[in-house]
């Protein structure tokens, strides 16, 4: 009986310490509950309403709005006057590197208003970590055809042609008669049920620290655990913008991606202008495929030209030292660049 007696005690103590330490960790948010979930139909999703508290090249503090995207909440119903552009892309547009008042998302909207002299331009950043081009495709056609926008920016690289995205989601497949199909059988995997039966401790800032600290434990950096509590960052690590996704072989892919820029170039007929904007220097056969496909570019290396010749390097983070995403400097030159081109589209 006694020992039963000891269990209940142990039990409720450590109840209410973890209750205890959530509500102290969300309030001093030294660790937040994960900002990302699982989607029944999109996969890895930003959460609504979380808050985001990250180090990166550079430190990040914001929140995803109310409908699960990045930046002022716009509704799904657009106003007749307005015009709407929605950023597509991965962690370069993601942009958890600077605040909301810097990112280009900000900074083109309010350069389009101020040149057009009105209120009429809403962007709508929609750039999640991770995602490949088909991935872009599948939230485009998912989520962001939703608030109905007039032009929709695609950010890539060659690593988003060449690779998949690794995370939870679904994916582009081929059909028998060569058309595109969207794949589902991920809800059916075991890491995607599991996952969903713990939704509820997945939402607890504890899980975060867990999470953080195994995943310092797994790569061999026990140390960190500790010390990174006390330091903040560790200068000696730098992003790996590869990460998340997992090398490919070009043909694999090639087709795929050659019937999604066919299909993009197709909703010019819906009255949406597509734009495939590189974020460096794409391979040859990806130039060729984007201009056979007959999709507008604009490219940023006059841009990045432009930033060199006086002194600024668009990757470079001087808090941190090291170069990485874009940082707010670029973010800024990029934003005012895109809206010079976009009036004059």
């Amino acid at each position: 009986m006694s020992y039963l007696f000891s269990f209940i005690k142990f039990t409720i103590a450590l109840i209410f310490t973890i209750i205890f330490f959530e509500y102290y960790f969300r309030f001093s948010e030294v660790f937040l509950p994960p900002f990302v979930q699982n989607d029944f139909n999109l996969g890895r999703v930003l959460k609504p309403n979380a808050n985001i508290n990250i180090v990166r090249e550079s430190f990040f503090i914001g929140r995803v709005n109310k409908y699960g995207y990045l930046g002022t909440p716009y509704i799904s119903k657009k106003d007749s006057c307005k015009k709407r552009i929605a950023l597509i892309g991965d962690s370069f547009i993601e942009g958890f590197q600077v605040k909301e008042e810097y990112h280009l998302r900000t900074v083109l909207e309010s350069s389009l208003n101020r040149e057009t002299n009105s209120e009429n331009y809403e962007v709508l950043n929609f750039g999640i970590s991770g995602l490949d081009f088909r991935k872009m495709f599948i939230l485009y056609q998912s989520f962001a055809k939703k608030y109905n926008p007039d032009m929709v920016l695609f950010f890539v690289n060659d690593s988003d042609f060449l690779s998949d995205d690794k995370n939870l989601g679904p994916r582009l497949t081929l059909e028998k008669n060569n058309k595109l199909k969207t794949d589902y059988s991920f809800r059916n995997s075991k890491e995607f049920q599991s996952k969903s039966k713990i939704n509820i401790f997945r939402g607890l800032s504890v899980y975060s620290l867990f999470k953080a600290d195994y995943a310092a434990y797994a790569s061999g950096k026990t140390s960190r655990i500790i010390f990174n509590k006390l330091t903040g960052f560790d200068n000696n690590i730098r992003p790996n913008l590869t990460a998340t996704v997992v090398q490919s072989t070009p043909d694999s892919l090639y087709h795929l991606n050659a019937l999604v820029l066919n299909q993009l170039s197709g909703l010019k007929k819906e009255g949406v202008d597509v734009l495939i904007i590189p974020i460096r220097d794409l391979s040859e056969d990806y130039n060729l495929l984007i201009k056979k496909s007959g999709l507008q570019r604009i490219d940023l290396n006059k841009i990045y030209s432009e930033m060199q010749t006086k002194g600024i390097n668009p990757f470079y983070w001087e808090a941190t030292n090291m170069e990485g995403h874009w940082n707010n400097k670029a973010h800024e030159y990029i934003g005012k660049y895109l809206a010079g081109n976009i009036i004059s589209f």
